[in-house]
């Protein structure tokens, strides 16, 4: 209905909250999350991170399905002054499951989106070691120039860069000419 309506004039894409990381956030909120998962990582792991892969595993199987050839995820693995954990517990409890959840997607040929709000600096590196197609990231939480030095360079793909507080306060001139720098 919507490609009937709309025609070329829009794109509607699909996007999938909660990779892996924000299913504590959305399911307990931030601190209640933040002092599980540091209080007894190896228990969140067993008893949350593990079964909330295999859901988004499925997800990702119907991602893989869609008629799309680019479908969008989303996990906020920062805030805004960088990664909640130390970058060990990433790579223990998230980034081994990322593989595996998008594998469908990556199976079925197509473009993913990694959709990631706060500073993701510390990641931009590691996030190019999966099947991602580009990022979608907020600026100036992570730098445009960090963006453009890492996926830019890798030939990946970025949307996203607009400062927010020109998004927010700016004129629509201000909104225009900043848009067409980035």
């Amino acid at each position: 209905a919507f490609r009937r309506h709309f025609g070329a004039r829009a794109v509607m894409y699909h996007l999938y909250y909660t990779t892996l990381f924000m299913w504590p956030v959305v399911t307990f909120d931030w601190e209640p999350f933040l002092v599980g998962a540091a209080t007894d990582p190896e228990r969140f792991d067993r008893q949350l991170w593990r079964p909330w892969a295999k859901i988004s595993r499925k997800y990702f199987e119907s991602l893989a399905a869609m008629d799309e050839e680019v479908v969008f995820c989303h996990d906020d693995l920062a805030m805004t002054t960088g990664p909640v954990f130390p970058p060990a517990f990433y790579e223990k409890y998230i980034f081994p499951q990322y593989e595996w959840i998008m594998e469908p997607v990556k199976r079925a040929g197509k473009k993913l989106v990694f959709v990631c709000d706060g500073n993701m600096d510390a990641f931009l590196e590691r996030l190019l070691e999966f099947p991602i197609a580009a990022i979608m990231f907020e600026n100036p939480a992570t730098p445009l120039e960090r963006v453009l030095d890492t996926w830019g360079k890798a030939g990946r793909g970025f949307i996203g860069g607009i400062s927010t507080k020109i998004l927010s306060t700016g004129t629509p001139d201000e909104v225009r000419e900043h848009t067409a720098e980035v």
